[in-house]
């Protein structure tokens, strides 16, 4: 076989592109990642159910707990910590049901001089490690409502003033 030394020159450039690492992706310096420990209450399954998606409900996309130097998460399902590492909601993570039924406990430490913002994708390393993790992202319709002004401008009107002889309401 006869090789030209222009293609020659081009397979080994593409080789040489090719063999170069691709950016690494922020990692924690160590993490532990447990099975957590059953509840020891005695409240019923549907309460404590309640006051966890009350609780989930209430924290901005991609919360997490931290410190300046660690993350910690007790008791969240894997579909909360997915949720989480991708700034999504736990509505919009599918997965087996089993995800939103098994709940860890996720002790990391952030590398010294890391940036706050990486923490997300040092979380999604790590479920990648951990669980085998293979995410796809895809777009779906969903039934919604928009509120929206009307053409003629909005008609909403300033609430009345308190009366005070009527006393506050309670």
């Amino acid at each position: 076989m006869c090789w030209s030394k222009s293609c020659l020159v081009l397979l080994l450039t593409c080789l040489a592109a090719s063999a170069q690492d691709a950016p690494k992706r922020p990692t924690f310096e160590v993490a532990s990642v447990k099975p957590a420990a059953p509840y020891t209450d005695n409240r019923p399954d549907n309460i404590r159910q309640m006051m966890r998606s009350r609780m989930i409900g209430s924290r901005p996309l991609g919360w997490l707990q931290m410190d300046k130097a660690r993350v910690t998460l007790r008791d969240w399902s894997l579909t909360e910590i997915v949720a989480a590492a991708y700034r999504v909601r736990a509505s919009e993570v599918s997965g087996p049901a089993w995800m939103a039924e098994a709940t860890f406990d996720v002790e990391a430490k952030i590398p010294e001089g890391a940036p706050a913002k990486s923490v997300n994708e040092m979380l999604q390393a790590l479920l990648e490690e951990r669980f085998g993790l293979v995410q796809h992202g895809e777009n779906k319709e969903v039934a919604g409502f928009a509120l929206v002004v009307g053409k003629n401008g909005p008609k909403l009107k300033p609430a009345a003033p308190p009366d005070p002889e009527a006393g506050e309401p309670r």
